[in-house]
């Protein structure tokens, strides 16, 4: 009886391993080289954070190929992002306004903890067009979000809630 609900969890375990998408799966052609493109500051959001957007901007492409992830903090445990674009300079809005990530004793579905030392709310890479998001969007529906970025816009691909 034992063995067989192990083995039960180890299945499921691996299946939501599998299913989870990994960075490779989006990998992006050529990496920006240059001097990375002002910021166009079109939108309310954009100009109300237009600091932070343009000096994350400054740093240059950290994701997707000749994108910039900007973020600033809006609390405790709280921060907001937007993504600029280093050959054009159009900004981006992220699928939040702002994301929370306090849930004290508990753990994201894939095992994170935001009191852990390694934890990224936003995890990515500059040769992947995935973008992983832990946290509470809005201060709800907790959990670990999957996107993809098409160029223009944020996908969903997947999310895995935290169980309440």
């Amino acid at each position: 009886m034992l063995r067989t609900a192990f083995l039960s969890l180890l299945s499921a375990a691996l299946t939501v391993a599998q299913s989870v998408p990994k960075f490779e799966q989006f990998s992006t052609g050529a990496k920006f080289v240059g001097i990375p493109a002002t910021p166009v500051l079109t939108t309310p959001r954009s100009r109300l954070f237009r600091t932070a957007i343009r000096d994350g901007a400054k740093k240059g492409p950290n994701f997707a190929g000749h994108f910039t992830v900007v973020t600033w903090g809006c609390g405790s445990e709280c921060a907001g992002a937007e993504l600029v674009d280093a050959q054009t300079g159009g900004v981006f809005d992220f699928p939040f306004d702002y994301l929370g990530w306090a849930l004290p004793g508990e753990r994201y579905p894939d095992g994170s903890n935001w009191i852990d030392l390694n934890f990224r709310w936003l995890d990515f890479r500059s040769d992947s067009r995935l973008m992983i998001v832990r946290g509470c969007p809005h201060d709800k529906d907790c959990g670990v979000y999957y996107y993809e970025w098409t160029g223009t816009q944020f996908h969903l691909l997947s999310a895995q809630k935290v169980a309440r």
